[in-house]
């Protein structure tokens, strides 16, 4: 349609630059021919591994791929969803392929494995190794996880206090 053209069933895949891949699929993408590094993309999916191994989806109604940039800008219903059971819902987020970076200015709800966690902005560092939530952060912790947690260790009885000779204590007058 005029320079535009429109794929279906896009496929993307590629490394970042510490060799971690990641694939994009999407419903439709759609690259005007004047500006072949923009493209815009409808009902998409991101698969992404994590430096710790595992690994993190996110789909978005709508975004904007820069190849050039190698960044990614997600508009509308963004679900996060990690192999390691976290969960997060976004309205925008901006991708950074070439630094490893997640950035959202808009409110984000995520949901851990053990509570809930509120906040207006989301920066992901490194790859996912540095989390910061900012402003308004509000969390519900449903229950601690006891797997690593170290008993409490009980304190020894106090010592029978020494008799002197006569059946007297030591603390007698």
């Amino acid at each position: 349609s005029g320079t535009k053209i429109t794929m279906e069933s896009p496929h993307l895949s590629g490394f970042t630059q510490d060799q971690r891949p990641y694939e994009l699929w999407a419903k439709t993408a759609t690259q005007d021919v004047t500006n072949p590094d923009l493209v815009e993309l409808n009902k998409l999916r991101t698969k992404l591994l994590l430096q710790d191994g595992s690994t993190v989806f996110l789909d978005s109604l709508t975004g904007l791929f820069d190849n050039k940039q190698q960044t990614l800008e997600l508009h509308k219903d963004i679900f996060l969803q990690t192999t390691t059971g976290y969960e997060a819902r976004l309205t925008q987020a901006f991708v950074d392929l070439v630094r490893n970076t997640v950035d959202s200015d808009e409110h984000v709800d995520v949901k851990l494995t053990n509570g809930t966690l509120t906040s207006d902005r989301l920066h992901i560092l490194n790859g996912g190794e540095v989390i910061v939530f900012e402003g308004n952060v509000v969390m519900h912790i449903d229950h601690f996880d006891d797997g690593d947690a170290q008993p409490t260790p009980t304190p020894s009885p106090e010592p029978a206090a020494r008799k002197r000779p006569g059946n007297k204590s030591a603390n007698s007058k």
